[in-house]
């Protein structure tokens, strides 16, 4: 995220840790066990999708920063940069 301090993104990572707990330790469990690179792009996709559904695309860009830390924390850096590949949807403007 361009244009924010470290100590600003540590606090936003934080926080995004506790709003979206719940779907960060599905989707790093999930993500951790797959054992092919194919469960593991449906995997993330399911997880992106149902985020989405859930909060929108304005958090997304943390979550999906963090899921990766997450994932790399477990182990699984091959899932931590698809991850961190995943690209930022448009935001929607109504």
């Amino acid at each position: 995220m361009p244009g924010i301090n470290v100590r600003g993104r540590h606090l936003l990572y934080r926080q995004c840790e506790i709003d979206f707990q719940l779907e960060l330790s599905r989707g790093a469990s999930c993500m951790a066990s797959c054992q092919t690179d194919e469960n593991l792009r449906q995997e993330v996709q399911s997880t992106v999708l149902s985020f989405l559904e859930t909060h929108g695309p304005a958090s997304f860009e943390m979550f999906r920063d963090v899921l990766a830390v997450k994932l790399s924390a477990r182990g699984r850096r091959d899932a931590a940069m698809y991850v961190a590949s995943y690209p930022v949807p448009p935001q929607v403007t109504v």
